[in-house]
């Protein structure tokens, strides 16, 4: 059952899953202010649910999806990267390759930088952002 969470700010947090294993969500920020995660996968939505800032930072909501939302899925793994030795982990091989959307090269480099500390000299190229997407599981769509 797919799952929309809504919170009042930007939101990116740590969840520890049933494995024993941790996730990072990323929220998508919204026009108007706040963000969302929309997720089909059981284990990410019983992580949220059982988060100690769950119904006080961000919480589930009733409502339609629109079109350009993106759902999570049980074969994408978390809102944002998990590191390879954080996968979900299962009797079957799960892809943990998460898709970003993005408008420009700027805002791929951008996400790089904050998220996982890579030089901007390293990034000079496109095809050196998705080498650097890549081996972080990563793939960004738009570019």
């Amino acid at each position: 059952m797919v799952k929309k969470y809504k919170a009042k700010s930007q939101v990116s947090l740590s969840v520890k899953l049933s494995t024993g294993k941790s996730a990072h969500i990323t929220f998508s920020p919204l026009t108007g202010g706040g963000s969302t995660f929309v997720t089909d996968n059981a284990m990410l939505q019983r992580a949220l649910e059982a988060h100690p800032k769950y119904g006080k930072l961000f919480k589930a909501v009733q409502a339609p999806l629109s079109r350009d939302e993106g759902v999570v899925s049980s074969e994408s793994g978390a809102g944002a990267p998990l590191s390879r030795d954080e996968g979900v982990g299962s009797s079957e091989e799960v892809s943990t390759t998460v898709k970003i959307e993005v408008s420009c090269l700027d805002d791929a480099k951008e996400y790089l930088v904050e998220k996982f500390g890579i030089s901007r000299t390293k990034l000079r190229s496109t095809k050196a952002i998705k080498e650097a997407a890549a081996a972080h599981d990563i793939e960004f769509v738009g570019i």
